[in-house]
Protein backbone atom coordinates (compact mmCIF):
# COMPACT_ATOMS: atom_id res chain seq x y z
CA UNK A 1 0.00 0.00 0.00
CA UNK A 2 2.88 1.97 1.10
CA UNK A 3 4.39 1.82 -2.95
CA UNK A 4 1.13 2.85 -4.06
CA UNK A 5 1.14 5.98 -2.32
CA UNK A 6 4.63 6.32 -3.26
CA UNK A 7 3.47 6.32 -6.94
CA UNK A 8 0.78 8.66 -6.49
CA UNK A 9 3.33 11.58 -5.02
CA UNK A 10 5.78 10.92 -7.95
CA UNK A 11 3.11 11.55 -10.31
CA UNK A 12 1.77 14.82 -8.80
CA UNK A 13 5.87 15.59 -8.26
CA UNK A 14 5.98 15.17 -12.16
CA UNK A 15 3.05 16.97 -13.13
CA UNK A 16 4.38 19.89 -11.13
CA UNK A 17 7.71 19.42 -12.52
CA UNK A 18 6.61 19.55 -16.39
CA UNK A 19 4.53 22.58 -15.14
CA UNK A 20 7.04 24.47 -14.21
CA UNK A 21 9.91 23.34 -17.07
CA UNK A 22 7.22 24.99 -19.30
CA UNK A 23 7.70 27.72 -17.80
CA UNK A 24 11.23 27.92 -18.61
CA UNK A 25 10.81 28.64 -22.27
CA UNK A 26 14.51 29.80 -23.38
CA UNK A 27 15.16 25.82 -22.53
CA UNK A 28 12.15 23.83 -22.51
CA UNK A 29 10.27 22.68 -25.44
CA UNK A 30 12.65 24.91 -28.06
CA UNK A 31 14.11 24.21 -30.44
CA UNK A 32 17.88 25.90 -31.85
CA UNK A 33 19.02 26.03 -35.32
CA UNK A 34 22.59 26.09 -36.15
CA UNK A 35 24.30 29.45 -37.15
CA UNK A 36 22.74 30.93 -40.76
CA UNK A 37 22.60 33.86 -42.51
CA UNK A 38 20.38 36.45 -42.06
CA UNK A 39 19.45 39.02 -44.64
CA UNK A 40 18.44 41.55 -41.55
CA UNK A 41 21.69 41.45 -40.33
CA UNK A 42 24.59 43.60 -41.96
CA UNK A 43 26.25 41.88 -44.87
CA UNK A 44 23.65 38.59 -44.27
CA UNK A 45 26.03 38.33 -41.05
CA UNK A 46 24.82 35.13 -38.93
CA UNK A 47 22.25 34.01 -36.76
CA UNK A 48 21.17 31.62 -33.98
CA UNK A 49 17.38 31.08 -34.44
CA UNK A 50 15.66 29.47 -31.52
CA UNK A 51 11.91 28.74 -31.90
CA UNK A 52 8.98 27.88 -29.17
CA UNK A 53 5.63 28.37 -28.37
CA UNK A 54 6.34 31.75 -27.06
CA UNK A 55 8.46 33.69 -29.48
CA UNK A 56 10.65 33.21 -32.77
CA UNK A 57 14.01 34.70 -31.39
CA UNK A 58 17.30 35.69 -33.85
CA UNK A 59 20.09 35.71 -31.87
CA UNK A 60 23.63 37.66 -33.76
CA UNK A 61 26.16 35.13 -33.52
CA UNK A 62 29.78 35.01 -35.46
CA UNK A 63 30.20 31.67 -37.97
CA UNK A 64 31.09 29.51 -35.21
CA UNK A 65 27.90 30.51 -33.35
CA UNK A 66 29.68 32.85 -30.33
CA UNK A 67 26.56 34.85 -29.79
CA UNK A 68 26.87 38.70 -29.37
CA UNK A 69 24.32 38.96 -26.75
CA UNK A 70 23.71 42.94 -27.37
CA UNK A 71 21.95 42.12 -30.39
CA UNK A 72 19.12 39.91 -30.33
CA UNK A 73 15.93 39.51 -31.55
CA UNK A 74 12.57 38.25 -30.39
CA UNK A 75 9.54 38.19 -32.78
CA UNK A 76 6.25 37.72 -30.75
CA UNK A 77 3.87 35.09 -33.25
CA UNK A 78 1.77 37.81 -33.54
CA UNK A 79 3.64 40.12 -35.45
CA UNK A 80 4.53 37.20 -38.19
CA UNK A 81 2.43 37.60 -40.92
CA UNK A 82 3.72 35.07 -43.47
CA UNK A 83 6.03 32.61 -43.38
CA UNK A 84 7.34 30.55 -46.77
CA UNK A 85 10.11 28.73 -48.17
CA UNK A 86 11.62 30.41 -51.12
CA UNK A 87 15.11 29.20 -53.19
CA UNK A 88 15.56 26.49 -50.33
CA UNK A 89 15.67 29.64 -47.64
CA UNK A 90 13.22 30.47 -45.25
CA UNK A 91 11.33 33.99 -45.40
CA UNK A 92 9.14 34.92 -42.81
CA UNK A 93 7.62 38.52 -42.78
CA UNK A 94 6.67 40.79 -39.71
CA UNK A 95 4.94 44.07 -38.84
CA UNK A 96 5.76 45.60 -35.49
CA UNK A 97 2.78 47.79 -34.36
CA UNK A 98 5.36 50.73 -35.10
CA UNK A 99 5.83 49.90 -38.60
CA UNK A 100 3.75 50.69 -41.75
CA UNK A 101 4.81 47.78 -43.97
CA UNK A 102 5.70 44.07 -43.24
CA UNK A 103 9.44 43.71 -43.81
CA UNK A 104 10.34 40.38 -44.70
CA UNK A 105 13.32 38.58 -43.28
CA UNK A 106 16.03 35.80 -45.23
CA UNK A 107 17.20 32.53 -43.14
CA UNK A 108 19.92 30.83 -45.68
CA UNK A 109 19.66 27.75 -44.28
CA UNK A 110 19.90 23.96 -44.50
CA UNK A 111 16.88 23.62 -42.21
CA UNK A 112 14.31 25.71 -43.91
CA UNK A 113 11.92 22.84 -44.44
CA UNK A 114 12.13 21.95 -41.11
CA UNK A 115 11.56 25.50 -39.73
CA UNK A 116 8.68 26.12 -42.02
CA UNK A 117 7.46 22.93 -40.58
CA UNK A 118 7.57 24.48 -36.82
CA UNK A 119 6.23 27.23 -37.75
CA UNK A 120 3.06 26.13 -39.19
CA UNK A 121 2.99 23.58 -36.11
CA UNK A 122 3.03 26.39 -33.61
CA UNK A 123 1.09 28.65 -35.76
CA UNK A 124 -1.90 25.92 -35.78
CA UNK A 125 -1.77 25.42 -32.26
CA UNK A 126 -2.14 29.18 -31.98
CA UNK A 127 -5.39 28.61 -33.84
CA UNK A 128 -6.91 25.79 -32.31
CA UNK A 129 -6.05 27.61 -28.42
CA UNK A 130 -8.12 30.54 -29.96
CA UNK A 131 -10.77 28.81 -31.17
CA UNK A 132 -11.01 26.91 -28.14
CA UNK A 133 -10.94 29.82 -25.79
Amino acid sequence: MKHHSQTISNKSDKIQFIQHAQTLTDIYNTTNFPPCSCSSRKDNGHVITSINAERLRLSACDERGQIDTNHIANFDWSIIEKFYVKDDDLVFEYKRSTMKYAKAVKLETFYAQFMYDCFDCIFRELQLNKQNS
